[in-house]
């Protein structure tokens, strides 16, 4: 078993933004000298008073210097919000940066606010989620690759830089409903999740599912396969 941290490094009394950044960034390096395995950084959007982690993707490499082998993700990067040809040059980036540290957690998304601020239809967030998770692997994989697809379509592009992690930095999808739950199962994916969101009895009959489903797919558990908050 692992043990982690997670940070979404709210606004407080007295304190400037960048204060908040250094006591974060204090706090993981604490972690990183008591033998924490990995420190999570939240992505959130148009809300101080809940969390100043707009671009969790940035903090990683200022986190690399800060410590030694402490693991750093995103718990999580909100893939329909951003551009996916963006997003996977940015954490091959933090990869290389971080000297392969890097533990890229994804999400489809579920705030309106955030939404609502971007001008991405929530409905649209799994379909979206989906075409990005997609384009994004292929560009760490491929050498070049085209896509066409209902929101994004890719032509003839190599993604620049390549992670330093091969094939690529370990993907886990944040996951909360039982539809979520089956589908990551089907496509062999470590999964995020936690009792904030899912209850606990609701949590073992998706952990079931999810079982299931991988098990179906052909996808053998591995020991890092679930994280839980």
């Amino acid at each position: 078993m692992r043990f982690g941290l997670f940070y979404q490094a709210s606004e407080a009394p007295g304190q400037t933004h960048a204060d908040r950044y250094a006591e974060m960034f204090d706090l993981i390096a604490l972690g990183d000298t008591l033998g924490f395995d990995v420190a999570w950084l939240a992505e959130l959007h148009f809300g101080g008073a809940f969390s100043l982690l707009a671009s969790p993707l940035m903090m990683v490499p200022v986190v690399a210097q800060r410590t030694r082998r402490i693991r750093i993700g995103t718990a999580v990067t909100l893939l329909p919000l951003h551009h996916p040809l963006s997003t996977a040059e940015q954490a091959a980036t933090s990869d290389v940066l971080s000297g392969g540290r890097l533990e890229f957690g994804v999400g489809r998304g579920s705030i309106p606010s955030q939404f609502h601020g971007f001008r991405v239809p929530l409905a649209e967030n799994r379909a979206r989620f989906d075409e990005a998770l997609e384009i994004i692997r292929l560009g760490w994989t491929k050498e070049r690759f085209s896509y066409r697809g209902a929101f994004y379509q890719v032509e003839d592009i190599a993604v620049v830089p390549r992670p330093l992690q091969r094939p690529h930095p370990p993907i886990r999808v944040a996951v909360h409903t039982a539809e979520s739950f089956a589908h990551i199962g089907d496509l062999g994916l470590s999964i995020y999740s936690g009792t904030t969101t899912t209850p606990l009895p609701q949590l073992r009959e998706y952990m079931a599912l999810y079982r299931a489903h991988l098990a179906a797919a052909g996808h053998a558990w591995q020991p890092d396969q679930m994280a839980l908050m």
